[in-house]
């Protein structure tokens, strides 16, 4: 059997070298061309950016400044409401309630102006504009529940994507309430001060007298 020879053998090995270069090169290049991960920067052109995560917080003071205080132009008069109530509580409470159970609880925006009769731990009490019969009390206790988040009607809970969000957005707000409306309501509480008043009454069931309503305060002021 004849030997290769040494040039034969270079020839070879170097033609394998190539042959695996190219098929190196084959494989490797879809890679290089069109990698198969991407890491696009975050300021990149069409790059969307990711949704801020919910800020009950946030949200409850956007809507408490923009649209919860201005809204207290379409409050009703508490004299009116203790009118209507008077009349007709059932009725009272489908023309003025914004928020109505058959039996259950039922939201007032009312606003109105009263002189200060009476003061105490829980409440401030103002006789309104037509005598001692009809009298409103400020609370100042702790606020619970969801009289001012439902009380103005301006929230569906159907917009947001749980209910943990939406009864988030309450205590929020009776947060607000608790350190910025309740303090100024009891430094301008002082008995036989005129007061204007707007905030939420809630009223459970159709039946008795009414009064005194009580009032979630969410704007108190000096009157002159």
């Amino acid at each position: 059997m004849a030997k290769k020879s040494p040039s034969n053998s270079s020839e070879n090995s170097a033609s394998q070298r190539i042959v695996k270069a190219v098929l190196i090169a084959i494989v490797v290049a879809p890679f290089v061309v069109f990698p198969p991960v991407r890491f696009p920067s975050k300021n990149a052109p069409g790059v969307l950016a990711q949704p801020e995560a919910f800020s009950a917080r946030k949200f409850a003071a956007k809507l408490w400044t923009e649209k919860l205080i201005p809204s207290a132009k379409t409050a009703i008069d508490a004299r009116t409401l203790y009118i209507a109530l008077e009349a007709n509580p059932a009725d009272a409470a489908r023309k003025h309630a914004r928020s109505v159970g058959i039996g259950g609880t039922s939201y007032y925006f009312v606003a109105g102006e009263g002189i200060v009769t009476a003061i105490d731990g829980d409440g401030i009490t103002l006789a309104l504009a037509d005598g001692v019969k009809n009298t409103l009390v400020i609370d100042t206790g702790l606020v619970f529940g969801n009289a001012v988040r439902d009380g103005t009607g301006l929230l569906d809970v159907n917009t947001f994507a749980n209910s943990e969000e939406f009864n988030a957005i309450a205590s929020e707000l009776n947060a607000i309430v608790e350190k910025d409306v309740i303090p100024t309501a009891q430094k301008l509480g002082t008995v036989g001060a005129k007061l204007s008043f707007t905030g939420i009454a809630e009223l459970t069931g159709t039946h008795g007298d009414p009064r005194p309503l009580h009032l979630i305060p969410l704007k108190v002021e000096a009157k002159p």
